[in-house]
């Protein structure tokens, strides 16, 4: 995804759909990839409504709905106010059958950093029963010292329902999305350098994977495994 100002946010989206990959949101040919592309699911249509857009895609024998959610209701200014965006996947067999599929979801430091070479800190802590919440932010948090359209200051959270089957990593996100995209997988645990210097959106990331038969996904932020549709968020497949 592109700021107005021009910088990526490097988001990256992807199912796997059986053990194939196909992608959501992101690069489509990623230099850890060796430049080559990435399956991409088809998007199918796109719906914008007044707090949400929602963008359909299929993916092999499966239709998923990422919706992104901002509950900006100009007549409430406290729930304006709220820095909080829902994303929602919902997956769907359309051939009747079951099928294994698996969601992942991460976001890298370029939306609380602008300056590449500056020190990303990063943790997670449990900030509710069965919620964990992986954050990063500038080490050096310095609040209005500079003029800009992007802020260098602020940390970012990343949320995850832990009563949910699946995993999450604070890792480089060159790390993590080359590991899910060939088996399924994360690192099986943080990276140990923290503070680690921000490479321009090479990490670290906050990655959530999650997996479910049938209509399964993962979610950072929610997930109902007694839908037929998971639930997700993303734009379509663009840097």
């Amino acid at each position: 995804m592109t700021h107005w100002t021009g910088n990526n946010a490097d988001f990256f989206s992807g199912l796997r759909v059986d053990g194939a990959f196909y992608l959501l949101l992101g690069n489509p040919s990623p230099a850890w990839n060796g430049d080559a592309p990435l399956p991409l699911a088809t998007q199918t249509s796109l719906t914008v409504f007044a707090t949400q857009t929602v963008y359909t895609f299929t993916a092999g024998p499966i239709a998923a709905n990422l919706t992104f959610t901002s509950p900006q209701i100009a007549t409430d200014f406290d729930l304006m106010s709220r820095p909080a965006h829902y994303v929602t996947l919902s997956a769907a067999a359309t051939d009747g059958s079951s099928h294994h599929v698996q969601f992942y979801f991460d976001v890298t430091p370029r939306i609380v950093i602008r300056n590449v070479g500056a020190d990303v800190a990063f943790s997670r802590v449990a900030v509710a029963p069965g919620v964990e919440a992986l954050s990063l932010g500038n080490a050096a948090q310095a609040p209005l010292s500079s003029t800009n359209d992007r802020a260098d200051w602020g940390v970012m959270y990343l949320l995850r329902d832990t009563t949910v089957p699946g995993a999450a990593a604070l890792e480089l996100s060159n790390t993590t999305r080359a590991l899910f995209v060939a088996s399924g997988a994360l690192p099986p645990g943080d990276n140990p350098v923290n503070p680690l210097p921000f490479s321009g959106g090479k990490g670290p990331a906050t990655g959530v994977q999650k997996g479910k038969d049938r209509s399964g996904s993962d979610m950072p932020v929610s997930f109902d495994a007694d839908q037929p549709r998971a639930n997700s968020t993303s734009p379509p497949n663009k840097p």
